[in-house]
């Protein structure tokens, strides 16, 4: 099974900043927690272009702590959301709520390991 979250960057990147880690994924964690309610509900509403934005800052977020598939869903939503491809977004919506609670258990996982 492939990896949902880099973790030998994180290694890198917070190889002596553990506090700052843990602080970085603490603040994911609550932004996922209101973003993701508040994605579904603008895609409910046909706000797409809300929607397409927060996908942006998701995106952005998820590829500060790693979470690889995280990121490239919400890049995925930001598009079709921007293209009104409202077809896919149900689907990958969908998908972005699983594989936002696997990364989070995989980022959990690699904090409790390494630091």
């Amino acid at each position: 099974m492939e990896p949902k979250v880099d973790t030998e960057t994180l290694k890198i990147k917070f190889n002596d900043k553990p506090e700052l880690l843990r602080k970085i994924h603490h603040e994911f964690t609550l932004h996922v927690d209101s973003v993701l309610p508040e994605m579904r509900a603008f895609y409910e509403d046909g706000d797409l272009k809300s929607l397409s934005e927060k996908a942006h800052t998701l995106k952005g977020n998820a590829a500060l702590i790693g979470a690889i598939q995280v990121r490239e869903l919400a890049r995925e939503i930001q598009e079709a959301s921007s293209n009104g491809n409202v077809q896919s977004l149900s689907r990958a919506l969908s998908q972005l709520y699983d594989e936002v609670q696997v990364a989070l258990g995989e980022l959990n996982r690699f904090l409790s390991d390494q630091l």
